[in-house]
């Protein structure tokens, strides 16, 4: 696929600042399986064992996009970018790899993939498809904190499903970014509730100052909500879309 294959000039990432990329429906519904050319074998693999196409696109673009911009970034070739596993299931670069100085975070929901780069300070970010099908009081009342549950609650029930979602995306952002899964339990820390109120947090696990991380809601188009968490106070924050001849970052 020519808007896979078409490398962009490197890219120049620096210190405090995070690039936040979009892949489109239009580039993951033409992505096709010769595309996959530069991932590794477990990824092929990978990628084979997806039942649905759409499934096995949305994987193969995301991952190609994450090769490519990773390469950029390192300047290396996308194909030689080696990953390893945390302990709670999170891809990484290899340490003492050219790209381990780069941190990212990878998301994808119905026709998105979101993917957010950062050079020293760790970065999270989510991305959700907005539906009605959910129970969101009864999701609310497991997973999140107080305060969450009571300004979600107090919504009216126009308000309610946008909320949901944004207060779901801050708070999986913030667990991607400390990168313990769910070690770290939802209702741990608490972020502001309103789908238009600013993104904040309004307290955070024991040990942890709210004046350390920032967060940022992330236009993902409509019926998406999606949010950005930095471990830095004042992070430079720019959104690129992912498509063919892909711009410089200057």
């Amino acid at each position: 696929m020519e808007k896979l294959k078409k490398p962009p000039d490197p890219p120049a990432l620096q210190s405090g600042s995070v690039h936040v990329w979009s892949v489109g429906q239009e580039i993951i519904g033409g992505f096709r399986q010769a595309d996959a050319f530069f991932l590794n074998a477990e990824e092929r693999d990978r990628l084979a064992r997806y039942r649905f196409a759409a499934d096995r696109a949305r994987f193969g673009a995301g991952r190609a996009a994450l090769r490519l911009l990773l390469g950029r970034y390192a300047g290396v070739d996308p194909a030689a970018v080696d990953f390893a596993t945390t302990r709670y299931g999170q891809p990484m670069p290899v340490p003492c790899s050219p790209a381990s100085a780069l941190s990212f975070s990878v998301s994808h929901s119905g026709g998105r993939v979101l993917l957010a780069f950062s050079r020293g300070i760790r970065v999270g970010i989510d991305v959700e498809r907005v539906r009605e099908d959910v129970d969101i009081a009864g999701i609310a009342r497991r997973y999140f904190a107080p305060l969450e549950i009571e300004g979600l609650l107090s919504l009216p029930d126009d308000r309610r499903v946008e909320a949901f979602f944004a207060v779901w995306t801050r708070k999986e952002a913030y667990l991607k970014a400390r990168g313990e899964g769910l070690s770290c339990p939802l209702s741990s820390f608490a972020v502001s509730a309103g789908p238009d109120e600013p993104p904040q947090f309004i307290s955070l696990p024991s040990g942890v100052s709210p004046t350390d991380w920032t967060l940022r809601d992330i236009d993902a188009g409509s019926g998406y909500r999606a949010a950005l968490a930095v471990n830095h106070p004042s992070p430079q924050v720019s959104c690129h879309n992912f498509q063919s001849g892909l711009p410089a970052i200057r």
